[in-house]
């Protein structure tokens, strides 16, 4: 009877000390820590190895502990030290398969943020131009498989920290490839959507960029020259200090000087052409939108003369 009593009694103990490392740790975290003692020798010689800079060792034994123990405990650990190794050896593409496995088959890793953020570098490397090998032999470039990884991270994870940095990225890629209507559509998608992101000020400001870098000059469309006024405007109201750094007040003056220019051209356009009428409601344009200006009084001048000349 005693020794029933006793075996109960453990089993209490455990339950309870299960139910405390429940309300302690929450839902998905470990219940404890795997001591250093635990883990199998290839693992921490892996771990060694990448700390002493031999990454090719690394590789070698890390997948070959991969292969020789498809069932273990350690299975997260060994995919994460091998991602860890073929990065270090700049076998990213390889890496970026191991960090994969690890997210996919370990839905509550304790690497899950670590395990994202190296998949980013990974598709940053590859936007920068990294090129990832093919069959062994061949080295080509990856830049759509860069995409994809930030298009599955959005994906997977959206309104995650994660997935902010992920649509950021692909923001600055469009962004210095001079793809700027692509850029100031995932710039807007921080603007909107990651409201209270790091990235949230750098984005708002990029959105009105990539928009003033669509203008193509006075003889085209300006409506985006109107649309990143106001975005310029914004971001002064909002963020004044770092307006000031970045000197948006020039920046809209010479929108306004563009917007002004503009006119006198169209203007310029009609009298040529022989429509003084419309000429005239141009030129009007002009002194109604900065009377101060030499363009306005350019314009004050052609009207008179155009009334001479009628």
């Amino acid at each position: 009877m005693a020794i029933l009593y006793s075996t109960r009694l453990k089993s209490v103990s455990f339950l309870l000390l299960l139910f405390y490392a429940f309300l302690v740790g929450g839902c998905g975290q470990p219940v404890a820590e795997v001591s250093q003692g635990d883990i199998p020798a290839e693992l921490t010689r892996v771990q060694q190895l990448l700390d002493d800079h031999k990454p090719a060792k690394a590789v070698k034994l890390s997948t070959k502990w991969l292969k020789e123990n498809t069932v273990s405990d350690y299975i997260e650990l060994g995919l994460k030290l091998q991602a860890d190794a073929f990065y270090d050896n700049k076998q990213f593409f390889k890496s970026y398969q191991s960090y994969e496995k690890v997210l996919n088959e370990y839905g509550a890793t304790t690497y899950f943020k670590y395990a994202i953020n190296r998949e980013i570098d990974i598709a940053q490397r590859f936007l920068a131009g990294q090129k990832r090998n093919f069959w062994t032999i061949f080295w080509v470039t990856a830049r759509l498989e860069a995409l994809k990884i930030l298009d599955d991270i959005d994906a997977r994870w959206p309104g995650s920290p994660a997935a902010a940095r992920a649509v950021m990225t692909r923001a600055d890629y469009y962004y210095d490839k001079a793809k700027y209507f692509e850029a100031e559509q995932e710039y807007h998608r921080v603007v909107v959507s990651y409201a209270r992101s790091s990235h949230y000020t750098r984005a708002m400001y990029q959105e009105a960029q990539s928009k003033f870098k669509q203008y193509a000059g006075i003889y085209y469309d300006s409506i985006c020259l109107d649309e990143a006024l106001v975005l310029y405007s914004q971001f002064k109201l909002r963020f004044p200090d770092e307006a000031a750094r970045l000197d948006i007040d020039s920046i809209i003056s010479y929108i306004n000087e563009e917007k002004i220019k503009k006119e006198y051209e169209i203007a310029d356009f009609y009298y040529r052409t022989g429509k003084t009428q419309q000429a005239v409601i141009y030129w009007n344009n002009v002194i109604e939108m900065a009377p101060q200006s030499d363009y306005a009084q350019r314009a004050l001048d052609n009207i008179q003369k155009a009334g001479a000349a009628s």
